[in-house]
């Protein structure tokens, strides 16, 4: 990527739209889906920014938070994961702080140290998946949480005690192999 290659990559991975999942598992109407998107739309007019659907959907009351949980994981191909009995303390090494902030990631349990459950807020990040299972050296399970469990196990998450860790960008890739090399 850094030496001017394609970052477009692989076109984008199909998902069912939320709206049209929605309605297909009975939990609105086709009404209340044309109703959801003519708001949106006059907000994105209106502000320049849209809320998701999933989300205007919870604020207008349509749809619980626990059923738009259920049709994320749904539309991600993933678990719902609990954040009960969520114990900060013991997960805190496998995930640095800014990436839980920046990627709105949550490690969950690692049972037996082979496989890591990964809680995510509203998208799952596959790459975030992938990386963290490379650098702890485990499986990892990515699933979706319920968002107002997620942001308060995250509040706890963010403070709780962790590794040490630093921030650095390099502006080519040969000054970011000279700073790698200088701290091995």
């Amino acid at each position: 990527e850094m030496d001017g290659g394609d970052v477009g990559g692989a076109p984008y991975p199909h998902r069912v739209p939320m709206g049209l999942m929605l309605v297909e598992q009975g939990r609105i109407t086709a009404e209340q889906l044309r109703t959801a998107l003519d708001a949106q739309r006059r907000e994105a007019e209106g502000t320049g920014e849209a809320m998701r659907l999933g989300e205007w959907l919870l604020k207008s009351g349509v749809l619980s938070e626990p059923a738009l949980t259920r049709a994320l994981s749904a539309q991600w191909n993933c678990p719902v994961l609990s954040l009960d009995g969520f114990r900060p303390a013991e997960v805190a090494a496998a995930l640095p702080r800014f990436l839980s902030e920046a990627c709105g990631a949550l490690p969950v349990r690692a049972p037996g140290a082979k496989l890591l459950y990964v809680a995510f807020s509203g998208r799952v990040d596959r790459s975030l998946s992938y990386a963290l299972g490379r650098m702890n050296g485990l499986g990892v399970a990515a699933g979706i949480a319920q968002d107002s469990e997620f942001r308060s196990a995250q509040e706890r998450f963010l403070g709780t005690e962790g590794p040490h860790t630093r921030f650095l960008e390099a502006a080519s890739s040969w000054v970011l192999a000279r700073t790698i090399s200088k701290l091995i």
